[in-house]
């Protein structure tokens, strides 16, 4: 079963190397598959290289979408609070 939801990024400076890592550090603790799809893009959230690549912005439109066991729902809970 896959899972998708479009949420629009809310972090100011966007998802720069520092709140990336923690990002793909807490992707990473679920068993779950976690993809972000960034204009038809599709990566892993679990990949500080994927992730820093997709320069993700502040106001962009992301969709998560997740496979498998489990529904990490607070890791792009973590990139949609306003900082």
């Amino acid at each position: 079963m896959r899972i998708e939801k479009k949420i629009v990024v809310c972090l100011k400076k966007g998802l720069q190397a520092r709140i990336a890592a923690q990002f793909v550090e807490l992707a990473s603790s679920f068993n779950s598959e976690i993809m972000i799809i960034k204009k038809e893009r599709s990566l892993s959230a679990k990949s500080i290289i994927g992730v820093m690549g997709a320069a993700i912005r502040s106001g962009e439109d992301i969709v998560r979408a997740f496979k498998r066991l489990g529904y990490p729902f607070k890791t792009m809970d973590y990139i949609n609070k306003e900082s």
